[in-house]
């Protein structure tokens, strides 16, 4: 069976390798495109076996970056919607897949294209969703981890971060049990993300600055593209994370520093009106730490404008 699974997909491979060139070949016809998008189409509802196959084997570094994108996006959505369908064996190879990607994308250097790292984060968000708390739990010390690595991992890291807790908070349309713990998980989780987070701002602020004073370009550029990922992770926490901890940490401080900083203010800025945006909760726990946060907002914005 696994032999027929292989011999399939290798036929499916060279399929979506043909019609991605059709999809971004400017002398394609209209009809040529309709098709290779109808094809695409009937991936996501087809057999999901050799699919799954085929699609882990064109998000590997050797082929085009078009190829690498269409299978990178075919293999999210058969892991969003058809999860339940695959064995424990597909499980547990899908996740090594994603996590290993996660840690080559971030090696690549120039070589790595914004859009290749965001769908190589998207995936690893999607399969540690579908894996369930458990798993999230597993990942999170991995992804800190891995951001120690250099600053490509780091961005990455950022990036999974703020997909798992933004696919779950968000979009995510099961309920009952398995949203109660993977929320209670995400809950608990804050109190490490949090200070990863705004050291990590701080940190790569720091070596970006001081890699543009050193004439390294290539390094400044890679440090400062952690911050803007840093700030998409604390928007996608501070929406629902408890006031104490955002009055308690340094997520407000932080994002007072970077509204001064000008390549970075607008990112600083939506986190801060997600934070303002917050409904005041009546909780007798929370009620001082929601008035002391947004007091300190204040502050910030002041200050920022003054």
């Amino acid at each position: 069976m696994m032999q027929n699974i292989q011999a399939q997909a290798q036929q499916l491979a060279e399929s979506i390798v043909q019609a991605t060139a059709v999809t971004h070949n400017v002398g394609s016809t209209t009809q040529q495109r309709a098709e290779a998008v109808a094809f695409f189409e009937q991936l996501k509802h087809g057999e999901i076996h050799s699919t799954v196959y085929a699609a882990a084997v064109l998000t590997g570094n050797e082929y085009s970056l078009e190829v690498q994108m269409s299978a990178y996006t075919l293999l999210q959505i058969l892991v969003c919607n058809r999860w339940a369908e695959l064995s424990a064996d597909e499980h547990q190879k899908i996740t090594q897949l994603a996590y290993q990607h996660m840690k080559d994308v971030g090696h690549l250097g120039q070589q790595a294209a914004w859009p290749l790292k965001s769908k190589a984060a998207m995936l690893l968000a999607a399969v540690a969703r579908q894996q369930g708390p458990d798993a999230y739990s597993a990942l999170l010390p991995q992804l800190i981890s891995s951001a120690a690595e250099g600053p490509m991992q780091a961005e990455i890291s950022c990036m999974v971060l703020q997909f798992v807790s933004e696919d779950l908070t968000q979009f995510e349309e099961r309920g009952g049990e398995w949203k109660r713990s993977y929320l209670s998980a995400l809950l608990a989780s804050v109190e490490k993300v949090l200070p990863f987070v705004v050291r990590l701002l701080q940190e790569s602020f720091q070596s970006g600055s001081s890699a543009a004073q050193q004439g390294n370009a290539e390094a400044a550029r890679q440090h400062a593209a952690v911050v803007p990922a840093a700030l998409g992770t604390l928007g996608g926490f501070v929406e629902w994370a408890p006031m104490g901890r955002l009055c308690g940490g340094s997520v407000v401080e932080a994002c007072s520093f970077f509204l001064g900083v000008p390549d970075f203010r607008d990112a600083a800025l939506a986190v801060v009106k997600q934070i303002v945006g917050r409904k005041h909760n009546k909780d007798p726990g929370e009620v001082e730490a929601y008035a002391a946060t947004m007091a300190k907002v204040g502050g910030a914005l002041t200050a920022a404008a003054a």
